[in-house]
This record gives C-alpha cells, sequence and structure tokens, in this order.
C-alpha cells in the first residue's frame, strides 16, 4: 500500500520533471527536443508501465 503510493508519486514527480526538461529544449532548440520527446516516449513511457504492472503484484 505505501510502497505503491510512492511509486505513484515518483510517477508524477517524474512526469513534472521531464515536462520542465521539454519546456527547457523547447525555449532552446526545437529540432533537438522533439527527437528527444520522441526517444523518451518511445523508452520511457513502456519502462514506467511495467514498473507500474509490477507494482500491482
Amino acid at each position: 500500500m505505501i510502497y505503491k503510493m510512492c511509486n505513484i508519486f515518483f510517477n508524477i514527480l517524474l512526469v513534472i520533471i521531464l515536462l520542465q526538461l521539454f519546456y527547457f529544449l523547447l525555449l532552446f532548440n526545437f529540432q533537438l527536443s522533439l527527437f528527444l520527446v520522441c526517444t523518451l516516449f518511445f523508452v520511457l513511457f513502456p519502462v514506467m508501465y511495467f514498473i507500474y504492472f509490477l507494482s500491482l503484484f
């Protein structure tokens, strides 16, 4: 129960940090940020969902 709550909190925190990073990159370099967003979306989200799936058991 506590572990699940911590995991959800960690995921929210990670999303906020990533959004701030994307915003900064968007201001800095649009093409680079687009590339990084796509890379992170295809790499990080499956990993996050896999961790979330494991935490359910």
